[in-house]
């Protein structure tokens, strides 16, 4: 029979073994290729609107996680399973909403900042979604924008504008809730909620119409995720995005669209300029990111059209693009593009002119500006004889001058004696003052 061994010698070999498995997996990681890291993206709706269009996008998007938060629990309940939800605030509103009070939802935001930090930890990118003008979404968007930046998050919000029969008051809700949000953020873009009347048929039921916005919002970030994820012919990473998105309070402009056809590379380039969702384009635009995607039918000529309508456009722009090939895509041609810092004029340069000292003025521009003088008050007798003096009414017992017009000899003959005595003064400009005044007491 087998000798049994001791507990020390079975410790020692399970030991040697361990080491053994230890300095395999480590010889088996040098002879790996460097991943790259894999970027972590967020997008979180705030509010009751910012809910509910992060609810409706979720399912359409996958390699990034949704998240709503809301004080009302009974909005959050009625979202989407993709979506993650937290609810915050439940002493102050008692699980419901804010009310239209957008100073409870900023100070409900700030007494659950712990909550908050957990959503944006170990992030890369958040997009923050919110339909400003409410309680909840002006006032918490803020506070959450805020806590993203500490957190080292590169963030780009996407704010709606209320309606305009909503009221004046909901829409000074909203504008001071954008400027409490723009330092915090390093891009964002406004879609003012009239637009839908430009998408949608007048007879389209509600919940449709507020749909077809959040599928345009969903194709955009859509096509953003695909343009950093997937490997291209000329790659885009999320080095490229946070040379896009450096600075802060930035207007930005993003848009995906799809064309098929002969001419697909001229009406992409044509509709990537211009989106319905926002009352501006990428007009002043420093910075803009692109990708085209396309099947292996994608020519070099397409490119070339598209990347030079881009860059025509904009051309003092830093511009990144890429190209990619997606299968998928068959016949037609996919155009993702983000333009950082829209509708701003370009900084110009203020070319401060000399003033001219009175020793460098000539002795001609002093002779020019004394002549002018002269001729600027002409007298009577040298006004045009065309025209006749209008003289005020006479006082009781003044006689009344008539004067008569004048012929061409006169008035010739008084221009000749102007010019006599202009050309008298001329002879003395040009002798020194000392010389003058010897000559006048001579």
């Amino acid at each position: 029979m087998a000798r049994k061994l001791s507990k020390k010698k079975r410790k020692k070999r399970r030991g040697r073994k361990i080491k053994k498995i230890r300095a395999k997996a480590v010889e088996k990681e040098k002879s790996l290729p460097i991943l790259t890291k894999k970027i972590k993206i967020r997008v979180v709706g705030i509010g009751g609107g910012g809910g509910s269009i992060v609810s409706e996008i979720a399912p359409r998007l996958k390699r990034i996680k949704f998240l709503a938060a809301n004080t009302d629990l009974q909005a959050l309940k009625k979202l989407s399973r993709e979506t993650e939800k937290l609810q915050f605030g439940q002493i102050l509103t008692q699980g419901l909403g804010t009310g239209m009070k957008p100073d409870l939802g900023e100070k409900v935001a700030q007494t659950e900042t712990d909550k908050v930090k957990k959503i944006f930890g170990g992030r890369d990118f958040s997009i923050l979604v919110s339909c400003l003008g409410g309680g909840t979404g002006s006032g918490a968007s803020p506070i959450f924008a805020k806590v993203a930046r500490d957190s080292k998050n590169y963030t780009l919000g996407i704010f709606t504008l209320p309606f305009s029969f909503e009221g004046q008051k909901r829409m000074e809700i909203a504008e001071a809730a954008m400027e409490k949000i723009k330092p915090n953020l390093n891009a964002f873009v406004v879609c003012p909620n009239e637009r839908i009347f430009q998408i949608i048929d007048p007879k389209t039921p509600i919940k449709e119409a507020f749909s077809a916005i959040n599928k345009i919002l969903t194709e955009s970030l859509k096509g953003l995720i695909e343009m950093l994820f997937l490997p291209g012919v000329i790659n885009i990473d999320f080095a490229d995005l946070r040379t896009i998105l450096a600075g802060t309070g930035k207007l930005a402009f993003l848009n995906t669209v799809l064309c098929r056809g002969e001419n697909r590379a001229e009406e992409a380039a044509k509709q990537i300029l211009e989106s319905p969702l926002y009352e501006y384009g990428i007009s002043g635009a420093e910075r803009i990111l692109f990708n085209i995607s396309g099947s292996k039918n994608l020519t070099m000529v397409e490119v070339e059209k598209i990347s030079k309508t881009i860059s025509d456009f904009n051309k003092k722009a830093k511009i990144i693009f890429g190209i990619s090939e997606n299968e998928s895509l068959k016949d037609a041609i996919k155009i993702t593009l983000l333009a950082i810092s829209c509708g701003e004029r370009p900084k110009t340069v203020r070319h401060h002119r000399r003033k001219k000292t009175p020793i460098a003025k000539t002795r001609k521009e002093k002779k020019r500006k004394i002549i002018k003088k002269e001729t600027e008050i002409k007298p009577a007798e040298l006004r045009s004889p065309d025209t006749l003096e209008k003289s005020s009414e006479p006082a009781k017992g003044e006689k009344i001058e008539i004067k008569t017009r004048r012929n061409a000899l006169d008035v010739k003959k008084d221009l000749e004696r102007v010019e006599e005595e202009l050309s008298a003064k001329e002879s003395q400009w040009e002798i020194p003052a000392f010389l003058r005044k010897k000559i006048q007491k001579e």
